[in-house]
């Protein structure tokens, strides 16, 4: 699988959104409520994947969409 450990949330609405290639340990369970700011896995390097990082897509309907919409972006310097 090219995108490694995964953790799916269906935000409602048709939003869902994919963390891709975590290390394995998950911190979270099929069905559980998660809250935003929450922690849901370790970063890696699985899947097809050049350094550890999380990898964040956001779908709406099924078509990926820009993902500022949902989550802003903070620049620290």
């Amino acid at each position: 699988d090219i995108s490694g450990y995964t953790v799916k949330i269906d935000h409602g609405g048709g939003v869902k959104s994919y963390s891709y290639h975590g290390d394995g340990e998950i911190w979270v369970k099929v069905g559980q409520h998660v809250e935003q700011g929450q922690d849901l896995m370790m970063m890696g390097c699985t899947g097809n994947c050049f350094g550890p990082h999380l990898h964040l897509t956001i779908k709406l309907n099924g078509q990926i969409v820009d993902p500022v919409k949902y989550v802003p972006i903070r620049y620290n310097y």
